[in-house]
């Protein structure tokens, strides 16, 4: 038994499940919701709008605006609250009563979850958190943040079989590139105490061994109903997440290099070309290939440009909401309750 499960009782650090859409993020969660301390939910959507929106919510030390910030979390089906399935009133009350900042409310409601099935310590995932770490570690200063690494090309390959993904294939291919590139920004940039990486080749290789190297960075005991996640799956995957069905069954390495059958040649080729770089330094072995043709070269282009665009819009409104910040007394970091 580890000291933490003899020890008083102690402030939870939140674990953190990210990385590129289709990489493997939502086993690795199953796998965590199967210890006995652990619960993560369905992937949910108001922690950064809510993060994005703080200043609307001013001076949490003030209950009108804790009851306000409480209302916007609960209140807006697109934010995907309602995946918890957790007592609205209680929900509310809990944020009230949390310490006045924007990492506690978010905590607040994530340890109602975590309730609803007798566990001390909550996490989330979402892919998209890789491109959101600075503000991640804001809120939570002291979070575990776990990447999933898996080869691009699979994550392009299962992404364009999804139906909710609407991707080109150059979009998807942007749409690693990007995680691959906040991903190498974050493993330099974040304490090697917070951040770890697994890949999703070992993971499904050698899951005992993954899951153990990432039990010890989570400071918690390696538990063997974790290497079956499909146990959890029916308990805590909502009914609209069809395309995980895969999940139902045991874990196994058949997913590994599905590019080769899920991908056109020229899309192939065209990942190749433009991506080769990140894959090699992340350990993926690349063919030798040709240069695709320039429409080609120029739909990946356009993809990058509008990517670029997208970027240094956010970066000028990050800079006016920490400006508002300020001004507005907004108060961000989780403040560590035991």
């Amino acid at each position: 038994m580890s000291e933490r499960a003899t020890s008083g009782p102690k402030h939870e650090r939140p674990i953190l499940v990210l990385g590129c859409p289709r990489s493997g993020t939502t086993l690795l969660r199953l796998m965590l919701n199967a210890h006995p301390r652990i619960a993560i939910p369905p992937e949910t959507r108001f922690a950064l709008p809510t993060y994005f929106e703080r200043t609307k919510f001013g001076d949490l030390t003030q209950a009108a605006n804790r009851r306000k910030l409480a209302e916007f979390l609960t209140g807006k089906p697109a934010l995907r609250w309602s995946d918890h399935d957790t007592d609205r009133d209680a929900t509310v009350q809990a944020i009230l009563d949390a310490p006045p900042t924007v990492g506690s409310a978010l905590a607040a409601v994530y340890e109602q979850y975590a309730a609803r099935f007798d566990k001390p310590r909550w996490g989330d995932k979402l892919p998209t958190y890789i491109e959101h770490v600075r503000p991640l570690l804001e809120m939570f200063p002291d979070a575990h943040l776990v990447h999933v690494l898996r080869d691009g090309r699979d994550c392009v390959g299962s992404l364009k079989r999804q139906e909710w993904s609407k991707r080109s294939t150059p979009d998807a291919i942007g749409v690693w590139n990007r995680a691959i590139d906040y991903g190498r920004k974050a493993r330099t940039s974040v304490p090697a105490a917070q951040w770890h990486e697994v890949r999703y080749e070992e993971l499904v290789s050698d899951p005992e061994g993954r899951l153990k190297e990432l039990c010890a960075f989570l400071e918690e005991d390696f538990v063997p109903d974790m290497l079956e996640p499909a146990k959890v799956g029916a308990k805590v995957m909502p009914s609209r997440k069809a395309f995980h069905g895969m999940l139902s069954g045991s874990v196994t390495t058949t997913s590994i290099g599905g590019w080769e059958k899920h991908l056109e040649p020229w899309e192939s080729n065209l990942m190749h070309v433009v991506s080769g770089k990140r894959l090699r330094a992340e350990g993926y072995e690349v063919p030798k290939t040709t240069r695709p043709a320039p429409k080609l070269i120029a739909a990946h282009v356009k993809a990058e440009l509008r990517d670029r665009r997208s970027r240094n819009l956010a970066e000028l409104k990050d800079r006016k909401l920490r400006r508002d910040e300020v001004k507005r007394g907004v108060s961000v970091a989780q403040v560590p309750q035991t």
